[in-house]
């Protein structure tokens, strides 16, 4: 898989642009990656580099 980073900064429609992107990206994955198990590690992997899953997992949680 190839991924291409090209996302500027400054505008307020940045933060929906980058959520369709990762969005894209998850689904990719999930389309080229057959195993369920490696499937969710690699997500789990994007999440936690991007420091989403800390606090996604506390929420799930309450």
């Amino acid at each position: 898989m190839v991924l291409v980073l090209g996302m500027g900064c400054g505008s307020e429609e940045q933060p929906a642009r980058y959520a369709d992107f990762l969005a894209k990206v998850i689904r990719q994955i999930l389309r080229e990656e057959a195993d369920p198990d490696r499937q969710r590690e690699i997500c789990k992997t994007i999440l936690a580099h991007l420091g989403v899953l800390p606090s996604l997992c506390t929420c799930l949680r309450n």
